[in-house]
């Protein structure tokens, strides 16, 4: 009984305190350091809300490519995420300039 009520406290506290999903967080890293149109990881935050993972992701592209571009390159990166879990994941994509200096 007593693992049972850690088990619920955890998992409870887990959600209060908005903590991050380690496991996606990593696999998230991995999927964007293997996208080549990725200079630059900026942020990424991931959390759990009732049945599904949110994602905001913050990343630098290189500057020279097109709206359209930049765009499509968005949208792969939010489909190869969605594709890392059965769960439901909404991602959101903030894209910038990368400047290497």
């Amino acid at each position: 009984m007593a693992y049972e009520v850690y088990r619920l406290l955890r998992e409870t506290t887990s959600v209060l305190m908005d903590e991050s999903p380690t496991d996606l967080t990593l696999k998230i890293m991995e999927a964007l350091r293997e996208t080549k149109e990725v200079k630059e990881i900026r942020k990424i935050r991931t959390r759990w809300t009732g049945s599904t993972y949110h994602v905001d992701l913050t990343l630098a592209l290189d500057p020279g490519y097109t709206l359209e571009e930049a765009h499509k390159i968005s949208e792969t990166i939010e489909k190869k995420i969605k594709n890392l879990s059965s769960s439901k994941i909404d991602v959101t994509t903030h894209l910038e300039p990368y400047d290497p200096s």
